[in-house]
């Protein structure tokens, strides 16, 4: 994993009100911080800093940037305590002798500092930094004015929240709500919290102040929340319960379908349909590019009360999104490790199945037959409904297309009583053949409709009722959200990447990047390990942390599964946008 390094000063201020709560929450902030977050304090003996003098407060910044620095780390910044504007964009944090009007000899002159400290830490990894004061909307100000252009130059990424605007903040209610929100987690958010998530809970909690975000994404402001840097994460989100994909690199692909989402009507009405017909073996549901099928499949493995109301938690308990690479042996791999998790009698039925083909010299039985069919067959005296849910059946290479059919009918046979309590959903676009193909016609078909404008008005701010299908749906969304009639899908991923390269401090790294995150294939498939020593291969010497740079602006593009992990994987979001990068490039 990245470094991850945090700074914590709680701080009174002589010379003003006192205030009492910094030195209280301030450690517990840490405490948070380090135990769901791993991150890492500063000076391991003195993890938080409380009431520092001016000397003291900027040393421990200093000594802050160099270790991150240093170490290529992310740096977390946080402040607890008084805050003063001069002017708009001119603030300043206290320290225990600032005097009440601000000197920047004796006070945190805020933006200023964080330019001069970010222009002499080139290999830092992203900064998070966290205000509970007053007016420290000029601090964000001052931020966007000064020390934006410095992360521009290394195409760095930056995260600022603050407890307030032009207003006070008041008895340290944006730190509490941090806490509050840390140990409880956020429904709707994904496996990890970032600082944007933090908003709405804050504004909730705290009414009289208003809270400021700015986001940087190394080429401009990041206005766009479907555009986050999911890898400058805080903590890990307590309210996500274990499901079969935790922990799996595709848990960040659920992450980017959901974030911000909520099921359509036509998208709820289709999952209430398939729930209707539970005790069915084999389910099949298709739509077109964009219809939001994976959305729907990402609910089903990770439900909630608001969108899926009716689907268990524990519904789903091994989930697959197949690509180009898939093979049946790769299925069964994936799918018994989920299984080994998910399902308690599976571990020994494994083990007993393969300790006894092995003790006959076995060598005939595949991989789909040792590692899932033969265990499964073990487990149905423990009475449980085993949903296994398999999306994109139309995305597995022509090599490897009959096999894996093969595959799916010897779990999914009606013929097999011993896997009667199995389930299995499989996803497929519209012009795929799955429920006519041989040992998967006795499939009940589902099917998505590619919304239409008025499906998408909530974020096209269309007034005109328009029923004309969209092309690529909500992929498109994401890639423009100021669609126009007539968009194309493919047109629009070559726009935005485009867009990105034009922003690029070195757009032939950027190239690169696409270009062998298409060799991979769609999902998050490629281990960031490999990219960045095939970038390394290919002459395009870069470290990690602006590979994760380039990641960030290419947003929508593409998909980061575990990001800011050592297990982080990535690859292109969508097969349409993978075949018109691809073609564009030729």
């Amino acid at each position: 994993m990245p470094g991850r390094r945090a700074l914590i000063i709680g701080s009174e201020c002589d010379a003003l009100n006192k205030l009492d709560f910094p030195a209280q929450l301030a450690p517990q902030l840490c405490e948070e911080l380090i135990h769901r977050g791993d991150w890492l304090p500063i000076r391991p003996d003195r993890p938080v800093v409380v009431n520092p003098t001016i000397i003291e407060f900027k040393d421990a910044v200093r000594e802050a940037f160099e270790i991150a620095d240093a170490e290529s780390a992310q740096l977390l910044i946080a402040f607890i305590g008084h805050g003063i504007s001069t002017r708009k964009s001119d603030y300043y944090l206290q320290a225990i002798d600032s005097p009440a009007v601000p000197d920047p000899d004796y006070n945190f002159a805020f933006g200023e500092t964080l330019r001069v400290r970010l222009d002499g830490s080139k290999y830092l990894d992203g900064l998070i930094v966290l205000v509970d004061a007053c007016v420290a909307g000029d601090g964000v100000q001052g931020v966007a004015e000064r020390a934006v252009e410095v992360v521009g130059e290394v195409n760095g990424r930056m995260e600022v929240l603050t407890a307030s605007g032009t207003g006070s903040a008041y008895a340290g209610c944006f730190t509490r709500t941090m806490l509050r929100v840390f140990q409880s987690g956020l429904t709707r958010s994904g496996e990890e919290l970032l600082a944007s998530d933090l908003l709405a809970p804050i504004r909730e909690a705290c009414p009289s102040q208003l809270p400021r975000r700015l986001g940087f994404d190394g080429g401009g402001v990041v206005a766009d929340q479907l555009q986050e840097d999911v890898g400058l994460w805080l903590t890990r989100n307590l309210a996500r319960p274990k499901h079969a994909l935790t922990g799996r690199p595709a848990a960040g692909l659920l992450d980017q379908v959901t974030r911000n989402v909520t099921l359509s009507p036509q998208q709820r009405s289709v999952v209430a349909d398939m729930m209707d017909r539970n005790g069915q073996r084999l389910r099949a549901l298709q739509g077109p590019a964009g219809a939001g099928k994976t959305t729907v499949m990402a609910f089903l493995i990770r439900p909630t009360e608001r969108d899926t109301p009716t689907v268990a938690g524990s519904l789903v308990k091994a989930a697959i999104f197949l690509d180009a690479t898939s093979t049946p042996e790769s299925i069964a791999t994936e799918l018994a490790a989920q299984l080994h998790h998910t399902v308690e009698a599976f571990p020994a039925a494994y083990t007993a199945v393969n300790t006894e083909l092995d003790a006959a010299g076995d060598t005939s039985t595949d991989s789909i037959d040792r590692q899932l069919r033969l265990p499964l067959q073990r487990c149905r005296a423990s009475d449980t409904r085993i949903c296994i849910l398999i999306d994109g059946i139309d995305q597995v290479g022509q090599a490897q297309t009959e096999q894996v059919r093969q595959a799916l009918t010897r779990l999914a046979t009606p013929n097999d009583d011993t896997l009667n309590h199995v389930r299995l959903i499989l996803g497929a676009r519209t012009d795929y053949a799955l429920t006519t193909s041989p040992g998967l016609e006795h499939a009940i078909p589902f099917t998505l409709a590619a919304p239409t404008w008025n499906d998408l008005s909530a974020s096209t701010e269309h007034s005109t009722p328009d029923t004309r299908e969209i092309d690529g749906g909500w992929l498109a969304v994401r890639l423009n959200p100021d669609l126009q009639p007539g968009a194309d899908l493919e047109q629009l991923a070559i726009d935005y990447l485009q867009t990105q390269l034009d922003r690029a401090s070195d757009p032939d790294t950027m190239h690169a990047v696409v270009a062998l995150l298409a060799a991979a294939g769609t999902g998050p498939i490629l281990p960031f390990t490999i990219l960045h020593r095939a970038l390394g291969e290919l002459g395009h010497t870069i470290s990690a942390n602006r590979i994760r740079d380039i990641l960030v602006n290419l947003g929508p593009l593409i998909q980061r599964g575990n990001a800011g992990t050592t297990t982080e994987h990535v690859g292109l979001a969508h097969a349409r946008i993978l075949t018109a990068l691809t073609h564009d490039q030729d």
